[in-house]
């Protein structure tokens, strides 16, 4: 059984946290659910000092009080386009009608750079992928039927949560072995399907074909796709003792026991009394660890 249960929480590094704000709740129905500042406790359990007392605001979807984006204010660092460079490129957001939500977002700060379609590999699911106003890169995504292998349900709301993090990397078989002997997550096939925002970021043609692999969490309707990045990609950067532009970080749930001392219980919402760690992996992606039975 895999170590990590479900996505939690999705961290967006912003330059103006209320814009952010503004903008998911008023075109992807989002609600703010609380906001206060990073605790030194935190900055230092991330290794990211310079990140105390940073303002960020908790955002939840509809009728939900179990996943979460946390929009952190962070100074501009160096520009990142999705997908150009090793780390967390993608949050996907399950949705009940993707035509709809991607015609509403006309003159919305979300750029539709992807319009709706049926992905390479099924027609069970239809995603559109959009830029948001944090610079993140979202696919908003309809499960249309059942799909062999995988326990995906269909959204219940206009925009449900994250059940999908995307985790650009140079080497597959590295990040693999990475959440397989960490985290104890099943290996899974490596299949040849278009990323078009990694294409387009890389100047491929948009049916260039990439390998991808998608790992199951323990709650089997989450999942890592994991995507090899072409031989130009490097490294996501950052500003020193900040955290990177974009998608910064993924929280996850966890039902075991922390796998080091370094653990700490926070206080601050979403943790509420929680154990919680924090891990960098292969391709410098950073993941928070939240232990709900402790």
């Amino acid at each position: 059984m895999s170590m990590l249960d479900r996505i939690e929480m999705v961290t967006l590094g912003c330059a103006d946290p209320a814009v952010v704000e503004a903008a998911y709740c008023h075109h992807l129905h989002y609600r703010t659910v609380g906001a206060g500042r990073v605790s030194d406790q935190l900055a230092q359990l991330w290794g990211r000092q310079d990140a105390a007392d940073s303002e960020y605001i908790l955002l939840a979807p509809a009728d939900d009080a179990q996943h979460f984006i946390r929009l952190l204010q962070s100074d501009a660092g160096p520009v990142y386009r999705p997908f150009s460079a090793a780390g967390w490129s993608a949050a996907e957001i399950l949705v009940n009608d993707v035509d709809s939500l991607a015609y509403s977002l006309a003159d919305s700060p979300f750029v539709v750079v992807g319009p709706p379609a049926d992905l390479s590999f099924t027609d069970r699911i239809r995603a559109c992928q959009v830029v948001g106003p944090a610079g993140e890169a979202l696919y908003l995504t309809q499960i249309k039927g059942d799909i062999p292998g995988f326990s995906l349900a269909p959204a219940d709301r206009t925009v449900a949560w994250c059940f999908v993090v995307i985790l650009a990397t140079a080497s597959l078989p590295a990040a693999k072995e990475f959440y397989r002997t960490r985290y104890a997550i099943a290996d899974a096939p490596v299949i040849n399907a278009r990323v078009t925002m990694m294409s387009a970021a890389f100047g491929l043609p948009r049916n260039h074909r990439h390998r991808i692999s998608a790992l199951t969490l323990g709650n089997p309707g989450y999942l890592i796709e994991l995507d090899e990045l072409p031989a130009a990609g490097a490294r996501r950067q950052a500003q020193q003792g900040l955290l990177p532009p974009g998608i910064a970080m993924v929280s996850f749930n966890c039902s075991n026991s922390p796998d080091s001392d370094e653990s700490c219980i926070l206080a601050e919402p979403p943790y509420n009394g929680r154990r919680v760690n924090f891990r960098t992996g292969v391709s410098g992606e950073m993941l928070e660890l939240i232990y709900s039975n402790l």
